[in-house]
Order: C-alpha cells, then structure tokens, then sequence
C-alpha cells in the first residue's frame, strides 16, 4: 500500500542562510560591549575619586616648598588616609593611627608598605600634635581648617624648603597606594 503513494514534486532542499552567523556574531559583539560599558560605569566613582587624590597629590607637592612642616603633614596624612580607605575598603578618616595599623596589618597589601605606611603616618601624627611654632612677632601658627585645601589654582610659593628631599620620600607611600602597577582594577 505505501508502494503506490508518489511525490508530485520532487523533495527541495532548503538553502543554507550565512545571516545566522552574522546575526550570532552581531549578537556575542553587542553582548560584549554591553559587559565593557557596564564594567566602566561599576568601576566610574573608583576612578574619579582616585584621580582627585591624584590632583591632590600633584598640589600637595607643587605647594610643599612653602609649606610648614605641621601643614605639610595634617594634608599627607589626609591624602594617605583617603588613599587607605580607596584602596582597601576601610573608614579611615574616623580612626586614629594606632587603631587604624593593627586593622591595616590584615589586609591584603605587601608587608613592606604597610610598614612604610606606619612609620609615614607616625611621622605625620608626631608634626600634627607637636606643640605650635611660635613666629617671630610671638602669635601662635595654627594648621589648616577643614579638607578642601591645597587650592586648586594656588601658584607654589618662590621660597625653597631645605627638607624638600624628606617631604619627597613621605609621599612615596601616597604614590605606591595610588600608582600604576596595582592589583586592583580601576
């Protein structure tokens, strides 16, 4: 009975269509992109906030010749205490230094520049709290108030500081937490 049953047309084939590839590839492309853009815009407050801490870094040591050595440190110690709770994720600007180093020491940065870092911020501790510096004419120098300094726009003064080599070596640390050959992503 199925020996009798004949096609009236003979079986076409169907075309092979390239379209699918290119609208995969189209697809895999876009999917991509999408992962890139949403990766920039996770990691964007990261970024800006640690070029600000550039910028400010960049002030720091422009305006460092005419700085006194109080100032010099109430801003390293900011800037490396911004820096800390950048990179590692801690609040640092609520501790003092002695409770900030035993928290430092179980993080996942080297040995060696949590030592730096230590030995940095002790430093800044001991020109900040020191007792103030009487000027000539016998009226107290006070410290900055408030964060927002240096200045944006503020020209460093003409007179050299003789410690300018030791205020170079304290920012070291600022730049290794901030440089370029780090293990984080942004």
């Amino acid at each position: 009975m199925l020996d009798d049953i004949y096609d009236i047309k003979p079986p076409v084939a169907l075309e092979t269509w390239t379209g699918w590839w290119w609208i995969g590839a189209a697809g895999l492309l876009a999917l991509l992109l999408g992962l890139a853009l949403w990766q920039s815009r996770r990691t964007a407050p990261r970024r800006r906030a640690r070029r600000a801490l550039l910028r400010a870094m960049a002030r720091l040591k422009a305006a460092s010749p005419g700085l006194d050595d109080r100032t010099f440190a109430y801003h390293l110690a900011d800037l490396l205490r911004q820096a800390l709770s950048l990179r590692t994720n801690l609040v640092t600007a609520s501790q003092t230094t002695e409770e900030l180093l035993p928290r430092l020491a179980a993080t996942d940065l080297p040995q060696a520049l949590c030592e730096t870092l230590a030995v940095t911020l002790r430093r800044c501790d001991q020109a900040r709290y020191a007792p103030p510096a009487c000027l000539p004419d016998g009226l107290v120098q006070e410290g900055p108030v408030g964060p927002s300094w240096p200045p944006e726009a503020s020209p460093p003064p003409p007179r050299p500081h003789p410690r300018q080599r030791q205020r170079q070596r304290d920012l070291s640390p600022l730049r290794q937490l901030l440089g370029r050959n780090r293990p984080w992503p942004f």
